[in-house]
């Protein structure tokens, strides 16, 4: 192939998923079995299950890491290989501050 003829085809195909890109999270949404968008909707459920237990155990000693911990999905980047590493990465990050969350307290008083 022509390599103008490739960035023909690659620029006319990014217009065209632009456009479609109204498609997203219906049915008809061509993208919506991928494994990255299985994964983004999972984080979704598991966020909104972060979020939950750090209401629950929020107070004035343990606000940075709760502002931390909201704070997460910012951190996820990437595509493929890229994302799922990144995910691994938040996950472990997350699991930390929760513990941390739980024990901010406890230090305080401790000491």
């Amino acid at each position: 192939h022509h390599p103008g003829t490739v960035a023909f085809l690659d620029r006319n195909s990014r217009k065209f998923v632009a456009h479609m890109k109204f498609l997203r999270g219906t049915a008809l949404d061509p993208f919506a079995r991928s494994k990255d968008r299985k994964l983004e909707r999972q984080l979704i459920a598991e966020y909104q299950t972060v979020i939950e237990e750090t209401i629950q155990q929020l107070n004035p000693d343990n606000y940075r890491i709760a502002v931390e911990v909201a704070a997460y999905p910012e951190t996820i980047r990437g595509f493929g290989h890229v994302k799922q590493k990144s995910v691994q990465e938040t996950r472990e990050r997350v699991a930390k501050q929760q513990v941390a969350l739980r024990d901010e307290p406890n230090r305080q008083h401790a000491a």
